[in-house]
């Protein structure tokens, strides 16, 4: 029972119920070391070196069901960190994360061995494993691990790299010798059971991946990940892509368009992809020349707004996630989009980051149009033209994404915000601060009607478009954090009407990166007695670093760690 209501409790909740009583002690001591991150492992005390403590959370080992490992985690021998993860014995998940640069994927020769040695160890010894995820280490000896993971009895779910199998069907690709399960074999890249395959920066994939009898192989998978392959080119990867007629999710950047033109690549997409792929639910896709070095600040687009419309045309008509971000998506494409089925009913989750085209206005109207939209990024919302809809009697056509959960969107053209004037201020001066009040007045109440928001981002928007799950949203770095002081900003304030934000209880990441904020106590306080489970604030609360650690451990109740 302790278990079920731990799974609507933060971290912080689950403290406090173990300090009610011993009874609820023991009851919730295992819920809080159930799912455990490793960012770095301390052996255990050792005869070679007596002077090392036991880690804590080995004191509670028998407790672990879910394991997080990090790439960089042990900088201590296999041998060292097998003795220390030996108690673990009852872990259902585990999970070694990607690892953080593109210059760990390929491993060191004399470390390979040693990684397979540690996570064949990791998955005999739990028997109990329900799902195992492995990030990116090429080199890796797949087919031992797989064999391993092939004798658990109850495994749900595995994914190694490159591949994501059910795990009712891991055993049966041993049973079938023609299956190569190197993804840079001679043999096709998706064999029997195979449902999920990703290759990011894969340089050795080459046309022999297209290889195979379609009905076969390639009716299994429906989700592909084809990041910069740079051992396929463009009409190679069209025709990859056409023989999965069942994906559902497809992510797709393609890196290399200078080779290409550009004036057909959108033909392409239609003919040859969406015309054999009718399932896709989830596109994520950028057709970019890299100019040079790795990152999204060397992507360019080659592909102009006209040449989208027809993928937008073309678009199953129950879509749920799209993602165009770096591309030119402009009022030709946006016009398509809005008059596509899916964008005021089935779309989900709809990203145009970095999108220069995709205006402030464009991303009114989507919040105002898309009612089943659950996750919205783009570059600025409209704060001017929010204000001229409003009219004299502030009331604005709502909007319709009443269950969005993620925000990330800063609102732009703010009227400059100032201090209170003074009584014998000048007449435009008061009227000046009037409208700023009134500005932020409707901004606050459009916010306060979206009570399913847990995310809520109102600085500068960004993230890395590859592998974002593996990497912070935004820089921390607090001396190169840039401020754009040419207009106004919202400011987030009790004098400027945070108060009608009470509403967002289920609030749990505030962004203010790039704004200048200048809270006070009060206004920090307010956040913890009506925001009870925010956990981060990412950006400065008030210019002084001093002022906003104490402000940050007031809001949130944790302690402030610089990174």
């Amino acid at each position: 029972m302790a278990s079920l209501i731990a799974e609507y409790l933060t971290r912080k909740d689950i403290v406090a119920c173990i300090s009610v009583c011993r009874e609820w002690e023991a009851l919730f001591t295992p819920c809080l070391w159930s799912d455990m991150s490793l960012r770095t492992i301390l052996p255990c005390h050792h005869h070679d070196h007596p002077e090392r403590p036991k880690p804590s959370f080995l004191f509670h080992s028998q407790s672990i069901r879910r394991l997080t490992i990090h790439r960089s985690s042990s900088r201590f021998s296999t041998r060292e960190v097998i003795s220390t993860l030996d108690e673990c014995r009852k872990i259902e998940e585990l999970i070694l994360l990607a690892p953080d640069s593109l210059n760990d994927f390929r491993p060191r020769e004399d470390t390979v061995h040693s990684l397979c040695h540690l996570w064949i160890f990791l998955i005999t010894g739990n028997i109990n494993l329900r799902r195992i995820s492995i990030g990116h280490m090429f080199g890796l000896p797949l087919k031992r691990i797989l064999w391993s993971a092939s004798l658990l009895p109850d495994l749900e779910h595995f994914k190694l790299g490159c591949m994501a199998i059910d795990g009712i069907e891991l055993h049966q690709l041993f049973l079938r010798p023609h299956a190569d399960l190197k993804s840079g074999g001679k043999g096709p890249i998706a064999g029997p059971g195979v449902h999920s395959l990703q290759l990011v920066y894969t340089h050795f994939l080459g046309p022999e991946a297209l290889v195979g009898n379609a009905e076969g192989f390639y009716p299994c998978l429906t989700r592909l990940d084809l990041t910069a392959v740079s051992g396929l080119d463009w009409n190679q990867q069209c025709t990859l892509i056409g023989r999965f007629p069942n994906l559902v999710y497809l992510y797709w950047l393609y890196t290399n368009a200078d080779t290409h033109p550009a004036r057909h690549a959108g033909t392409d997409v239609v003919t040859k992809v969406l015309a054999q792929c009718l399932r896709i639910k989830s596109l994520v896709f950028l057709y970019a020349a890299n100019i040079g070095g790795e990152g999204n600040a060397n992507l360019v687009c080659r592909m102009s707004d006209k040449e989208h419309v027809p993928i937008i045309q073309a678009l199953p008509v129950d879509l749920k996630v799209l993602s165009l971000a770096l591309s030119t998506f402009g009022k030709f494409s946006f016009r398509a989009l809005r008059a596509r089925p899916f964008f005021a009913t089935t779309l989900r989750e709809l990203d145009m980051l970095d999108c220069p085209s995709f205006t402030g206005v464009m991303a009114l109207d989507c919040l105002e149009s898309c009612s089943g939209l659950v996750k919205f990024v783009a570059m600025a919302i409209a704060a001017d033209e929010l204000l001229k809809r409003a009219g004299n009697d502030d009331k604005s056509k709502p909007w319709a994404c009443q269950k969005l959960t993620y925000l990330n969107a800063p609102f732009r053209n703010m009227f400059l915000y100032r201090t209170r004037p003074s009584l014998e201020a000048k007449k435009a001066e008061q009227e000046r601060y009037r409208n700023v009040l009134r500005q932020h007045m409707i901004i606050f109440s459009k916010l306060a009607e979206l009570t399913w928001l847990e995310h809520l981002w109102l600085g500068r928007p960004g993230r890395p478009l590859i592998n974002e799950q593996d990497n912070p949203e935004v820089s921390l770095d607090e001396n190169t954090e840039k401020v754009d002081t040419s207009k106004g900003e919202l400011m987030l304030t009790l004098a400027t009407g945070l108060g009608a934000l009470a509403s967002l209880r289920r609030l749990r990441s505030l962004g203010l990166i790039g704004l200048k904020q200048k809270m006070t106590m009060e206004d920090a306080q307010w956040m913890k007695e009506n925001w009870r489970i925010l956990e981060e604030i990412r950006g400065k609360m008030h210019p002084s670093l001093a002022q906003h650690r104490k402000l940050f451990e007031v809001a949130t109740g944790a302690t402030y760690v610089s990174l």
